[in-house]
């Protein structure tokens, strides 16, 4: 499916494509029965309820912090509206799903030859499945694939970045709107060791996502600028490998003839495709490219690149603890028959980043390592930091929600 077909379907499914409407009434069917079986209002979900007087006090925050024009909010605040009658159900977060779009449009035009290939059709769509890894379902006598994701995951990779991003330290002196940070591991360990805010902020969003059922119950906050500026960028190609994960499936072919298996989502049975540990390597190997070659053409060098893949399964990682130690009282490892464990994955794409780290891109390969290994220390000195508050919390009787708790 190519990018233009894509944005046509956006703008006039029912014509282009019939069997469109059918994948979309399929999708709001399973929304509709998940968030009933969790007790979930589907009306907070409802998209007419995207500029609360909530969300218009935090972006002129932020329009004041990142010292953004009127003219910039305002249109802003125009293409919030149109993202409201873009989505293709109710259930969708607007300002998310226009994000998870605008990547798959680029990530198609990186695909356009393997998708010319395939007949099969994506449609991603959300849902708090209590998985953070994506899955996809096969919507009846169509060739869509409902590609579904944790419904929180894009607003809790926002939080995350935001707390990872705060740990390096500022340089002084901005030079044509560009900020610079130090990646001095002595420095880095200073700010963490000083700055109460970053575990706090790490903390709230881990509660809230696991314990109160979403990210969006943490406190809202406006880092520092250029907190807020590096925290963009990272998320910018945590949530592109995301979604380039998804075609890595479909490209692959692994969403062809797969076989299908009942996955429980919120007490729910859902025909999920069956995937494996070598088909998820591969996935996230093409995914991969794909996201390099997207932030490419945006901009970006391989390390503010690569450090979004690599965050992406530390943070990852970190849930799967948390959920563990809320559960349980103690870390045990996940075992899944879909998916391989998250430190494998891991040290399968930077294995392959160091294989390339030769000739003219070694310098930039072993940058992007490096980068990324600093990351990993951020996130692993904030879990040290917060586990114990997580075991208190675990004693005090508080538990992941349902969801959580039914693949922990």
């Amino acid at each position: 499916m190519s990018d233009q077909h894509q944005k046509s379907l956006m703008e006039n499914p029912r014509v282009v494509d019939p069997e469109y409407e059918v994948a979309i009434a399929w999708l709001s069917d399973i929304q509709e029965k998940i968030y009933g079986a969790l007790n979930i209002d589907p009306e907070e979900y409802n998209g007419d309820n995207v500029i609360s007087d909530d969300t218009q006090d935090y972006l002129k925050n932020l329009q004041k912090e990142l010292k953004l024009s009127s003219e910039y909010m305002d249109n802003f605040y125009d293409e919030l509206v149109r993202m409201r009658e873009a989505v293709p159900t109710k259930f969708e977060n607007p300002a998310w799903y226009a994000v998870l779009t605008d990547f798959a449009g680029s990530i198609e035009k990186a695909l356009a030859a393997q998708l010319e290939r395939s007949q099969i059709k994506p449609l991603f769509g959300t849902v708090p499945t209590g998985r953070v890894n994506g899955f996809a379902a096969r919507v009846p006598n169509t060739r869509y694939r409902v590609i579904l994701l944790e419904d929180g995951l894009f607003g809790f990779a926002n939080l995350m970045c935001k707390a990872i991003a705060m740990a390096f330290p500022e340089k002084p002196g901005e030079q044509g709107g560009r900020v610079s940070v130090s990646t001095d591991r002595r420095e880095i360990e200073t700010v963490l060791r000083t700055n109460k805010e970053i575990p706090a902020r790490f903390f709230d969003a881990l509660a809230s996502y696991l314990v109160e059922g979403h990210p969006n119950m943490a406190e809202p906050y406006i880092a520092p600028r250029t907190a807020m500026i590096t925290a963009d960028c990272l998320r910018n190609s945590m949530e592109a490998f995301v979604v380039a994960h998804e075609y890595g499936h479909l490209v692959a072919g692994h969403l062809d003839d797969a076989a299908d298996q009942r996955k429980a989502v919120a007490d729910l049975d859902v025909d999920a495709i069956s995937t494996n540990h070598r088909q998820e390597f591969e996935a996230d190997f093409i995914g991969l490219h794909a996201m390099l070659s997207v932030m490419n053409e945006r901009g970006y060098d391989l390390s503010l690149s690569f450090w979004g893949a690599d965050a992406f399964f530390g943070c990852i990682d970190v849930v799967e603890k948390a959920v563990s130690v809320l559960a349980y009282g103690e870390e045990r490892p996940w075992a899944a028959d879909t998916h391989p464990p998250t430190p494998e994955r891991r040290a399968f794409l930077r294995a392959y980043i160091a294989e390339n780290a030769k000739d003219d891109a070694k310098t930039n390969c072993e940058a992007a390592l490096q980068l990324a290994s600093h990351v990993e220390f951020i996130i692993d000195s904030l879990w040290s930091m917060i586990h114990p508050a997580l075991v208190a919390m675990h004693k005090d009787g508080f538990r992941p929600t349902p969801g959580w708790m039914a693949v922990s």
